[in-house]
Order: C-alpha cells, then sequence, then structure tokens
C-alpha cells in the first residue's frame, strides 16, 4: 500500500482568530475517505491554542500535537473526510484572539477509502534562542507499527532569519513555505526508523517552535471473524 499528496491549501496572510468567536477558512475540496492533516502556526504571544476544529468534510477533528504553552504555537490536526457536503469550510475556534497561518494537506491510501486515522508517534518542542547556522529542528519520532505512513511537521519562528537550506531527511515543502513558517511532508512505505526535518538560517532567530507526527490508516475491515467448515464422508 501507499500513500499520495492529492493537494494542499496555503492561507498565507495571517488569519485573526477573535476571542470567542469561530473563525472560518476556505480549503481545497476533499474527496471521501480521504486524510486531512492541519498545520497551524501562531504569530502572537500569549500561548494562544486551538480549542476545535469542524467541516472540510471530517465528521471529527483530533488534535495530534502541540507546542501548546508557548508564544508562537505549533499545533497538528487530523481528521478523515466523511462528506462531501460543504467541505471547503474550516472552522477553528482559538482560546483567545491571534493570528495564525495554515497549511492543510489531503493524502489518499492506495488500499481504498479509509474510516480512520491513527497517531503513531508525535512530538513537539522550541528553542529559545540561536546562533547563526543553528538548524531548526523537529524533534524525533520513532513509530514502531511498520505501517505505510504520512509524517507531517510544521514549525514558527520569531526574529528575522533567511532560510539557507531544508528541509532535510527527504521531506518535501507544501505550497506557501517562507521564512517565518513551513509545513512539509514525508510518505514511507514502512515506519520503521526514526524520522525528523530541519531547515538552516542564515543569521539569528529569537525563537522557534516545532512539530511533528505520523499518521497511519486503513480501510475498514470485516465486521464479523471469518468462519470455517469442515465436511466429513
Amino acid at each position: 500500500m501507499s500513500w499520495t499528496k492529492v493537494n494542499d491549501t496555503h492561507l498565507a496572510t495571517p488569519t485573526t482568530g477573535l476571542n470567542g468567536t469561530p473563525q472560518t477558512d476556505t480549503i481545497a475540496a476533499a474527496t471521501i475517505g480521504n486524510l486531512l492533516v492541519a498545520m497551524f502556526t501562531f504569530g502572537a504571544s500569549g500561548s494562544p491554542t486551538i480549542t476545535s476544529i469542524s467541516g472540510g468534510g471530517a465528521a471529527t477533528w483530533l488534535k495530534a500535537v502541540s507546542t501548546a504553552g508557548a508564544s508562537f504555537d505549533t499545533e497538528i490536526w487530523y481528521g478523515v473526510v466523511t462528506s462531501a457536503t460543504a467541505n471547503t469550510t474550516l472552522t477553528v475556534n482559538i482560546s483567545f484572539g491571534a493570528n495564525y497561518i495554515l497549511d492543510v494537506a489531503e493524502f489518499s491510501w492506495s488500499g481504498g477509502a479509509a474510516t480512520a486515522a491513527t497517531v503513531e508517534a508525535s512530538t513537539a518542542g522550541s528553542n529559545t534562542s540561536s546562533a547563526i547556522g543553528t538548524a531548526i529542528n523537529t524533534g524525533t519520532v520513532t513509530p514502531t507499527a511498520g505501517r505505510d505512513a504520512v509524517i507531517a511537521c510544521c514549525w514558527s519562528r520569531n526574529g528575522s532569519a533567511t532560510k539557507t537550506s531544508g528541509p532535510t531527511n527527504s521531506f518535501t515543502e507544501l505550497t506557501g513555505a517562507s521564512n517565518i513558517s513551513t509545513s512539509a511532508y514525508l510518505l514511507v512505505a514502512s515506519t520503521a526508523g526514526s524520522y525528523s526535518a530541519a531547515w538552516v538560517y542564515t543569521n539569528n532567530y529569537a525563537t522557534y517552535h516545532a512539530a511533528i507526527a505520523v499518521f497511519s490508516i486503513g480501510s475498514a475491515g470485516p465486521t464479523t471473524k471469518p468462519g470455517f467448515f469442515r465436511m466429513f464422508g
């Protein structure tokens, strides 16, 4: 089995989520049975967090990982598309008013329409100081299930810097990657091993926050156990 990235949506202009008011974003229409991964990077201090997400054709959205509790929070959410009705609208609720940049990527699985997704591994971290040439690193995940998977990561940073290289380890950046924030992905045939991504910058950045998560998925299995019979002569 294998994965394919179908499309991705990037909201290049920071969007303001008002305190107590759901923020509505328009994303690309997705296909039933595909996996949606939403990667958020915040550009505000005060430890903003996402409290819930709905829409995009997914009946349920779950948080895979976040750097909650820090300024410039980074979060990864996911959902499986179950409806083709009004699936281009994503509604985001935030703990208080904050700007964020959003990347949503859609992935299809060659095994058929998916009904559920699993987070095999995730991690998040931050760095509060840097030197010239110091890499922004997502941290390392080591899943053990050994299945084909999507590995998604994102980061945001504060300060003035210009990217010189990255991402490492065969990750591919999504549309709209910039010097302020970036989302990337890697598709693997087996999750045996360890995974991480890094970017190098020309000059100092004040701080960064990064997150990475590993997703596997499968189509619905049989609802009853297979039986057997024996014929006697």
